[in-house]
């Protein structure tokens, strides 16, 4: 796709053009960080001069920001799909994030991993271990629980909440 020579300035600023072209349609599609839109202009072949020109404009102009995209991320999934640290720490690590940013972002948001979002999931989902003998449904909740990052602490009293709701009934 990108194959103009260097020498040739026209042919370079044109495919540096082409290559921040296929950044920006895949960032109005939806936020990336540094790392994906890296990756996607790999994908597409855009040699490596060209992506690292390219990124770096994207970031100096504001277009590109892991920490401001990994705050959207969080804040986002913690509406959608509340979790605990561990599993946004790991997804954000899968896109590239790094881990000091992932620390900061998630120490803004004081209800990531809370036993209150905790108890609040199991909630929603109460309807799940209605009639189910207690044992069964308290692993099934801390299995739920621990899928989605919690820790064990939290965890174990989150349940222990949900199911004395769940006996003492509406």
């Amino acid at each position: 796709m990108m194959e103009g020579l260097e020498s040739e300035s026209g042919l370079f600023d044109e495919d540096l053009e082409q290559a921040r072209q296929v950044a920006l349609s895949y960032l109005a599609a939806r936020d990336h960080s540094v790392r994906q839109v890296r990756d996607k202009l790999a994908e597409k072949k855009v040699r490596a001069e060209l992506v690292d020109t390219v990124i770096e404009g994207l970031v100096e102009e504001r277009i590109l920001d892991d920490t401001a995209f990994a705050r959207r991320w969080v804040q986002t999934r913690q509406h959608s799909r509340p979790s605990g640290a561990r599993r946004f720490t790991d997804e954000l690590g899968r896109k590239g994030i790094d881990a000091e940013v992932v620390e900061q972002v998630l120490a803004e948001f004081v209800d990531v991993g809370t036993e209150e979002t905790a108890f609040q999931l199991l909630s929603s989902q109460a309807q799940r271990y209605r009639g189910m003998e207690e044992m069964r449904a308290k692993r099934r909740m801390y299995g739920l629980l621990a899928r989605r990052g919690f820790d064990s602490d939290t965890a174990s009293r989150a349940v222990d909440q949900a199911w004395a709701e769940l006996v003492r009934g509406p």
